[in-house]
């Protein structure tokens, strides 16, 4: 059966197709597979960012963001009010990044960057190491693509998937012409274009007047746009947290776990049930909240019948052992998540609508914190590439070996990539092979 978020898909991508075929005297075909549209969108609003940037009322404002965060946050934590502490924390950070001169705050992003490159390197290293040598391990990375299941979050509709990304690209490219213009940089152009199917956003500063810039101010026109993301991934958690979560006991109630996949050939997949599907209960235990279903299920052993209650009727399923710890039972159920309902005092548009708003907070914290690391890895054209080259030059004052060093990242990282990549490139083979099957 096709989903409503592949539909969505494939009308979004033929209203591009139809919008590039109209205007395509203004598009910029790259290789066969990039196409960029250009325009002066957000230009003058880079300027004029970068030239309020010294002036006193931008410190004055941070200033007062900052006391008022402070105030609340002790306000908060006096009378035990967690959304008012959650908007002093807010506040708090807001003043702070607005006092701090970007220059600044563009030269905090060069230490992130390449503590963020380190982590995420390492994650892929240690995510291909189990691939090759653990079963039903996971990779360490996912394509953001609407549909999608990770394990461990609920499918990504398409609506959370455009928005996200959208915010997403505008505040990283954004922030790389902002600190462009910080450093005296010209900014040429901004616009959207495709790499294939992924869709992207772009600004385009003089690349001859950022190399005849110092290597630190490179290191922090490239580093700004994943330090902006990581920015917007920590305060959009800090937001569903304390905000959302305490909103949240006002107008919803826990009513099951969620599950979004299964493991593959495990019983849950043979037992019959379908997906999406929620588990109230377990051997006659409710199991609406999280913590009653560890305590249901932390008992379970191998070769045990267990009865699950579901939205979708009772059935009865015998465990098999779990491959990561034999004494324990294992059905092979996946992406679990706490399913809620609205409360019978509140309207189900507003539950519906904060429980879809919810999801789109959470998923500009995935999206931009998960982005965000992939931009940092050493890889050709992207921000990580870029700094990690600019790097190597003022390491080994080479143009040649910093060039060797760079493509040796590269091509370790393209493998570690492409080893991460293979189950999901199964996943996308057996689909299109079900849908004509």
């Amino acid at each position: 059966m096709v989903s409503i978020d592949l539909i969505f898909a494939l009308v979004f991508y033929g209203c591009v197709l139809l919008f590039f075929f109209k205007t395509r005297k203004k598009w910029e075909v790259q290789s066969g597979i990039l196409a960029l549209y250009r325009t002066n969108v957000g230009l003058r609003f880079m300027e004029k960012l970068a030239k309020h940037d010294t002036k006193k009322t931008k410190r004055i404002t941070g200033i007062v963001f900052f006391i008022i965060g402070t105030i609340l946050i002790i306000i908060g934590l006096l009378s035990s009010y967690m959304i008012i502490t959650g908007s002093g924390i807010i506040l708090f950070i807001l003043g702070i990044l607005v006092a701090i001169p970007l220059r600044w705050l563009g030269y905090a992003g060069i230490i992130v960057g390449f503590i963020g490159m380190a982590f995420i390197f390492v994650v892929l290293l240690i995510s291909t190491f189990k691939l090759f040598f653990i079963e039903n391990a996971q990779p360490g990375i996912a394509p953001v693509l609407p549909g999608v299941r990770v394990t461990g979050l609920p499918t990504l509709s398409f609506w959370h998937w455009i928005i996200s990304i959208f915010i997403l690209a505008v505040v990283h490219e954004f922030s790389h012409g902002i600190l462009a213009r910080v450093h005296k940089v010209d900014v040429k152009s901004s616009g959207f274009g495709f790499l294939g199917p992924i869709l992207l956003a772009f600004v385009e500063p003089d690349e001859k007047e950022i190399s005849q810039s110092s290597k630190k101010a490179q290191l922090s026109i490239f580093g700004a746009g994943p330090f902006s993301n990581i920015i917007l991934g920590a305060l959009s958690i800090l937001f569903f947290i304390f905000i959302l979560g305490p909103v949240s006991n006002m107008i919803l109630e826990y009513d099951g776990i969620a599950v979004s996949g299964f493991t593959s050939n495990y019983p849950a997949e043979k037992s019959g049930l379908t997906l999406p599907l929620v588990i109230k209960s377990i051997n006659g235990i409710e199991t609406l909240e999280f913590g009653s279903f560890i305590n249901a299920t932390k008992e379970i052993t191998p070769d045990q019948k267990i009865t699950l209650g579901t939205d979708k009727g009772v059935v009865e399923i015998k465990t098999v052992e779990d491959p990561k710890n034999s004494s324990r039972g294992f059905i092979g159920i996946e992406g679990l998540s706490q399913h809620t309902k609205t409360k019978e005092n509140v309207s189900a548009f507003v539950g519906d609508f904060f429980k879809w708003f919810s999801l789109l907070v959470m998923w500009l914290f995935f999206i931009n914190i998960g982005v965000g690391l992939f931009n940092l890895l050493p890889l050709g054209p992207v921000d990580g590439g870029r700094m990690f080259y600019v790097a190597s030059l003022a390491i080994f004052k080479n143009e040649k070996r910093a060039k060797k060093a760079w493509m040796i990242a590269m091509y370790l990282v393209l493998f570690l990539i492409f080893v991460n990549l293979i189950p999901w490139l199964s996943k996308l083979v057996n689909f299109i092979t079900g849908l004509f099957s």
